[in-house]
């Protein structure tokens, strides 16, 4: 869902959402789902990662970025969003999230 979500209100409109929270935290999930051969559906899904979202999404987005939500997304322990962090920062916190 989050493809739609940038699509349509992009990580400015994130921050906004943010915006009306008292915590601006936030909680992404990511879930796989298929059928199997016998047509049962088959889920997994992470326990998920709890950041909080920017006041306002930092630009440039960084080149080794898988999503633009590097410019919003502050990880825990952290004081800025990840296109801001130094690389070595981003790869510290990767490695946790694994």
């Amino acid at each position: 869902m989050i493809k739609h979500v940038l699509t349509t209100i992009g990580t400015k409109g994130i921050a906004h959402l943010a915006d009306l929270t008292t915590t601006r935290q936030c909680r992404f999930t990511s879930c796989l789902v298929y059928i199997d051969a016998h047509g049962v559906p088959r889920a997994f899904a992470n326990q998920g990662r709890t950041c909080i979202v920017a006041s306002e999404p930092v630009k440039p987005l960084d080149d080794g970025a898988w999503s633009e939500l590097w410019n919003v997304m502050i990880p825990a322990g952290c004081s800025a969003p990840l296109s801001a962090l130094p690389a070595d920062k981003r790869q510290r916190d990767s490695d946790r999230w694994k």
